[in-house]
């Protein structure tokens, strides 16, 4: 399966195609090309004009109110919650941030509900934008404007809602420059209001997921970025923390791939690098403070829950952060009993500690997927041992609305354990039946991909 891309908008970063600015420009689409729109308003000639425009206002409604969250005082979401107060204070779109905005609606609502027309126009909008993203790119201020970030942001959406396999790696590797590029063009500025901050975040999130996706290093801009945030950032920004490491287990998975690039020569290294890194993301879960936190509760609806288990969080939106330190986890465990191996017995107290420990992590992955898809009000909780200190209801996750927007982040983490070997047969039925649940409420397309490669996935 591909990664969460930056976007087509960042294609042929790596081969510094540019123009006498030296300002990365958009790589080309995949679709036909479509000449610029000279109106960002078209106004209606007849019934089928008229018709047009009332679908788009509905896909634009839609879109902001399934797959746009509410703001947060507390936690940085991380899922355009920045946008719907934004959209209100432009009195004029920039041609970048409009069509970006109808690809991704258009695809999103064409999607859910099944309309061919919608799709065909949305990726006409795709075409559009990815030309008005690189005409705003010929000037480093209007490449360093926020409607600009969000645009290639909006695009990346609209790639994960048509997903199709055919993607090369080395496109994946150029998208993820780019998004860099467009962070480092944006210059530490950004970082100066709190809209800024949210979008360096959400973008930076994208990056260092997708980068663990493909098992590549963060780009070299990275450092510089990294520099940029921590004057910014105080002693309890825990989501910065998790991004961190993040990028550093980014940099292992590369090394263990590249041989040209390894720094770990020998297993008791990468047992040595892996298992300081797990203890690392322990350390973090170990002191998230109450609003990262969550209680446990049983269900007997095997279809819905897995292995009669599911969480409820303080906050919802902090469930991303959760499954990234799983996954790291998970897959730290693995790189060290795979480097184990030869002197490990399966039967010791060290092996079976790491195999406890991948089983665990993934049931708190599923555990994570009926308040993150939105199915909590059809299930009955039983809350399992005694009651903490968090005074949790599914309020929280109503306030955050928008729970269609949760299950981008429930697609990778599903299909990391879906495709781990050790994971039993019974669980991954499971999660190839809610992928495709996910993907038949959402209209994203990537949970479908998701779950026909675990489920032809011949090795497993």
């Amino acid at each position: 399966m591909q990664p969460l891309s930056q976007g087509t908008m960042a294609k042929n970063a790596c081969s510094q195609q540019a123009d006498n600015t030296g300002v990365p420009k958009v790589g080309t689409s995949t679709f036909q090309a479509h000449a610029p729109s000279k109106s960002l308003k078209p106004k209606p000639r007849g019934p089928s004009e008229s018709l047009d425009l009332d679908l788009g206002s509905a896909a634009r409604a839609y879109f902001l109110s399934s797959h746009v969250i509410v703001d947060s005082e507390t936690v940085a979401r991380g899922q355009y919650e920045f946008l719907s107060g934004f959209l209100a204070g432009q009195q004029d779109f920039d041609p970048a941030l409009y069509h970006a905005l109808n690809a991704a609606a258009f695809a999103t609502f064409g999607n859910s509900h099944n309309i061919v027309n919608m799709l065909q126009k949305s990726r006409v909008e795709c075409n559009l934008a990815i030309q008005a993203v690189n005409t705003a790119l010929q000037s480093p201020e209007t490449a360093a404007k926020d409607s600009t970030m969000i645009a290639a942001m909006l695009i990346w959406t609209f790639e994960t809602v048509t997903f199709v396999y055919g993607q090369d790696v080395i496109a994946c590797i150029d998208q993820l420059s780019g998004g860099m590029a467009l962070l480092m063009i944006r210059g530490p500025q950004q970082l100066n209001t709190r809209l800024g901050f949210q979008i360096f975040l959400q973008a930076y999130f994208l990056i260092a997921s997708s980068c663990i996706q493909q098992e590549h290093a963060l780009p070299p801009p990275s450092p510089t970025l990294r520099s940029y945030v921590q004057p910014y950032l105080d002693a309890c920004d825990y989501s910065w923390r998790i991004l961190d490491l993040m990028a550093r287990f980014a940099d292992l998975l590369d090394s263990l791939k590249n041989p040209s690039h390894q720094f770990l020569d020998g297993s008791l290294r990468i047992i040595s690098v892996a298992t300081k890194l797990d203890d690392d993301f322990h350390a973090v879960s170990s002191c998230l403070p109450l609003n990262w936190q969550y209680q446990t509760f049983h269900c007997s609806d095997t279809a819905l829950v897995y292995n009669g288990i599911y969480h409820i969080y303080h906050d919802a939106w902090v469930i991303r952060y959760w499954n990234y330190i799983r996954v790291c986890r998970i897959r730290l465990q693995r790189i060290i009993l795979d480097n184990s191996s030869h002197v490990l017995d399966t039967l010791s107290q060290q092996y079976q500690t790491r195999a406890t420990t991948i089983a665990q992590l993934s049931t708190d992955i599923c555990a994570t997927v009926p308040q993150h898809a939105g199915y909590l009000r059809l299930l009955q909780p039983q809350p399992m041992g005694s009651q903490s200190s968090l005074t949790h209801t599914v309020s929280a996750q109503r306030e955050a609305g928008a729970y269609t927007a949760g299950i981008y982040y429930l697609l990778y983490p599903l299909f990391a354990i879906g495709r781990t070997k050790s994971t039993p047969i019974q669980q991954r039925e499971w999660i190839i039946n809610r992928l495709e649940c996910l993907g038949r409420i959402s209209g994203i397309s990537q949970a479908f991909a998701a779950a026909d490669t675990i489920k032809f996935d011949d090795s497993l």
